[in-house]
């Protein structure tokens, strides 16, 4: 049984948790906060046996095998690396960090020690996002040419998701799911990418942006992204004999098929209780074989991700 120790109280850690009692080989032993007070009542909730007031006491803790890190985007790097030279394995959320030779330092780390690290990325691991792929791979809906992303989430519901200092704004917070998700079901890197934002004035990061993404020469993706007003929170996925559409692609469990000619539109849906389960399916094989990187949510997209959000964010000249 794989142990895990959680690293912060964030929103998100709850997810993770049922994920991992979901996965059948894992267990969440211990979960770690900047105070003590909210660490035992975030591990009360959650019937975390053990709880400490420091992230170091987590990363001392020799029953964890492997640190899951949830705190806000800017403290990643310092996380992994602490956790990686206390002989932990390392499952950091997206974005894991907000520069490409940290990311290459941070591998290397890993790779030194033999120890296990990987970016969360739970819609790589989905049953839908698998099918989409093989829909693509097998020209179901014909020969895909443009997808529409759409996603929009409340820009206070962190304190500092839209703080650029911390990390935040709607592009390094979410950019991520739509990169990885093309470079994913495509088999390809994006080739190019451009993007425009809205910024937040009071904190600085975006609070709306819109990007654009070229994959291989086959096709084209657009990301519209805000914090400042609701969207449908849809994907579309245009092929030349189809379309899908999809709600909550990051998390989606069903999908509905369109077709162009006579054929009925198909509705495809996969029930699930927790998103998170089939990485951490994934995570734990890994571990289990003492691999160093996944193969699946690899190395190299990570790199590639960070790179592509370094290199827009840059050209952001206001």
């Amino acid at each position: 049984m794989i142990k895990y120790g959680i690293l912060s109280t964030a929103s998100i850690v709850p997810r993770f948790v049922k994920g991992v009692r979901e996965s059948g080989n894992g267990e969440v032993t211990a979960i770690a906060s900047r105070g003590e007070a909210k660490a035992k009542q975030k591990a009360e909730e959650l019937n975390i046996e053990k709880y400490y007031g420091s992230y170091e006491e987590l990363y001392e803790d020799k029953d964890i095998d492997v640190i899951y890190i949830a705190t806000i985007n800017f403290l990643h790097y310092q996380n992994i690396k602490d956790a990686l030279n206390a002989g932990k394995h390392v499952v950091c959320e997206k974005p894991m960090v907000l520069k490409k030779e940290e990311a290459i330092e941070l591998f290397d780390l890993a790779k030194e020690k033999g120890l296990f690290l990987v970016e969360a990325q739970k819609e790589i691991f989905l049953p839908i996002t698998n099918m989409v792929k093989d829909i693509i791979k097998n020209k179901e809906i014909g020969d895909v040419g443009l997808l529409d992303f759409a996603t929009s989430f409340p820009g206070d519901y962190n304190a500092w998701t839209l703080d650029l200092s911390k990390g935040g704004g709607v592009f390094f917070t979410n950019a991520v799911y739509c990169i990885e998700y093309l470079e994913y079901i495509f088999n390809k890197p994006i080739s190019l990418y451009s993007g425009m934002r809205l910024k937040s004035e009071e904190f600085g990061g975006d609070k709306e942006c819109i990007l654009n993404f070229k994959i291989g020469n086959e096709a084209l993706a657009t990301s519209k992204i805000s914090g400042y007003v609701k969207l449908l929170n849809k994907l579309f996925i245009y092929g030349s004999e189809g379309y899908i559409e999809m709600d909550n692609f990051y998390r989606a469990d069903k999908m509905t098929i369109h077709y162009y000619d006579d054929r009925e539109e198909k509705e495809v849906s996969y029930p699930m209780t927790c998103e998170m389960t089939y990485e951490v399916k994934h995570f734990n094989e890994c571990i289990e074989k003492g691999m160093t990187e996944s193969d699946i949510m690899t190395k190299d997209m990570t790199l590639h991700s960070v790179e592509i959000l370094e290199e827009i964010q840059k050209s952001w000249k206001c």
